[in-house]
């Protein structure tokens, strides 16, 4: 298993990502004290609750298609943990947040 923190400073957030099995997840999981996010055909899920950084699960060999789906889901958590609504006027804002998360998450797998 591997854990890793995405730094969003700008927003003062932490995306905490853990790349694992499907049973190494389940164990970080318990540890959280979090109900295991990864049911049957599951391949990622973004964990959030109002106020509190996201945790990104994946499970080893994701694609990239999957990366992205669930940078979306944390770059909206961020978002709205900041005040800011999805609209036209913040798009750009989500654009290149959710572009940081992805490339981070890449780059540190």
């Amino acid at each position: 298993m591997k854990k890793f923190p995405i730094e969003i400073e700008i927003f003062k957030a932490i995306v905490h990502v853990t790349v694992g099995t499907s049973e190494e997840i389940k164990k970080e999981c318990e540890r959280l004290g979090q109900t295991c996010p990864l049911y049957e055909n599951t391949l990622a899920h973004t964990h959030y609750h109002e106020g509190h950084d996201p945790h990104l699960y994946l499970l080893k060999g994701f694609t990239d298609a999957t990366l992205l789906h669930e940078s979306v889901h944390c770059a909206n958590a961020i978002l709205r943990d900041v005040g800011i609504k999805s609209c036209y006027e913040s798009e750009e804002a989500q654009a290149y947040l959710i572009e940081y998360i992805f490339k981070m998450a890449k780059k540190k797998k």
